[in-house]
């Protein structure tokens, strides 16, 4: 074979491939998992657990959210520039749906009637977590994700329940939620020993 017609053919073969690898990129830029995990956020809103089954709920809720951040990691790699910011926004919000399930759970899951002043602290480093994240999922570059709109007024309602100061949504750092975070870790230090069974 002339090499000519070699190089030719090497270089059909590369086009081939790279298109195959673009179509295959295209094809999973979509919201088909994002919307599954969604499904899965409004399970659990929909269908509160037993007081037995909150823990586990608990391990759920954060088991998603971990799908979710997963899941941008992905199509950040694999989309278009111009479709992966409203796809971001969407699974930011999603994640602090789950903060807002999860200060909702605070209480009964790390401390109950045991030590409520931990249980509050709890609660009010998810809602910092929730506020954090609709800031951040609105801040993608995109338009926000409807969700954002829907999370916002809940996440507010829940930082007055727990005496949490939210600062304006553009404001919200990682600092200012991981200051929430440690107060929370050190209130569960501060929890008295349980008394021994008799």
């Amino acid at each position: 074979m002339p090499r000519r017609e070699a190089s030719r053919m090497i270089v059909a073969a590369l086009y081939v491939a790279i298109g195959s690898m673009t179509l295959a990129s295209e094809s999973r830029c979509s919201d088909r998992q994002t919307s599954a995990i969604y499904g899965q956020m409004q399970e659990f809103a929909q269908h509160p657990t037993s007081a037995a089954r909150m823990a586990e709920r608990a391990i759920d809720i954060s088991t998603a959210q971990g799908d979710a951040e997963d899941e941008r990691t992905i199509l950040q790699a694999v989309c278009p520039q111009r479709d992966y910011p409203l796809l971001a926004s969407r699974l930011y919000a999603i994640e602090a749906w789950g903060d807002l399930l999860l200060a909702q759970l605070g209480g009964p899951v790390f401390a109950g009637q045991v030590c409520p002043a931990a249980a509050t602290k709890e609660a009010a480093a998810s809602t910092a977590s929730a506020w954090l994240r609709l800031a951040a999922a609105s801040t993608t570059g995109g338009a926000p994700d409807k969700l954002v709109a829907t999370l916002t007024p809940q996440v507010q309602a829940q930082a007055l329940r727990v005496g949490l100061t939210l600062p304006a949504l553009s404001d919200a750092s990682a600092y200012w939620e991981q200051q929430q975070e440690a107060m929370a870790k050190q209130a569960l230090a501060d929890c008295p020993s349980p008394s021994p069974t008799k």
